[in-house]
């Protein structure tokens, strides 16, 4: 956000309301020119996608690189693709940048090397699943053991898609690993046991 010298911002105050401004680069906070009131407050957010610009210096969506020009012949073509990795591309664009044709592989360009770099992985970011390359293609098998959280009344299960999944039990007998109480009675996820002291009163 840039404004003109001299100007002057006023965001509604009704009701609690706040001037925020939030922007994507930490190193590159908006430009205030002017009085603005109320004082925003500055939110940094990485993860907004800025609009794509070739040759601002900046890799935004859609390019491969951007060495802050828009000349070809220097690493970097006037479009913002990587020429080093074009060369290693025939299919491009039909085909993404980089592309192997191995799905177990992460592919992507190396701005820096001007090279693809293929890596072979089937992770998919789900912690419960055993992931494995089979015949040319990744597996991702559940595996509830991953999920145990330890606590007799839940029952646990491994979601390929979710992850982890703890469901509530009760009725069933646990424990709850504390040695000054005997075996106790699950009742929705917790258990609920009885104090060992005041057993032993009782049996005197």
């Amino acid at each position: 956000m840039i404004t003109e010298a001299k100007s002057h911002i006023v965001a509604d105050a009704s009701g609690g309301a706040q001037n925020i401004i939030t922007y994507r680069d930490p190193l590159k906070p908006p430009v205030l020119g002017g009085e603005v009131s109320p004082a925003p407050q500055l939110n940094v957010d990485p993860s907004l996608v800025g609009c794509p610009v070739c040759g601002n210096g900046e890799i935004d969506q859609g390019e491969s690189c951007d060495d802050g020009n828009t000349i070809s012949g220097d690493g970097c073509r006037d479009d913002c693709q990587d020429e080093g990795c074009l060369a290693q591309s025939p299919g491009f664009p039909t085909t993404p940048l980089c592309d192997d044709g191995d799905a177990c592989t992460i592919d992507r360009c190396d701005p820096v090397a001007h090279t693809c770099v293929n890596i072979a992985s089937c992770e998919e970011g789900v912690s419960c699943t055993v992931d494995s390359c089979v015949a040319g293609a990744c597996e991702h098998v559940p595996d509830d053991a991953l999920c145990d959280d330890r606590n007799d009344c839940t029952d646990d299960i491994c979601n390929a898609t979710t992850g982890c999944v703890h469901a509530s039990l009760s009725g069933g007998s646990c424990e709850d690993g504390d040695y000054c109480t005997v075996t106790g009675t699950c009742s929705q996820g917790k258990c609920s046991a009885t104090d060992a002291s005041r057993t032993e009163k009782n049996r005197i």
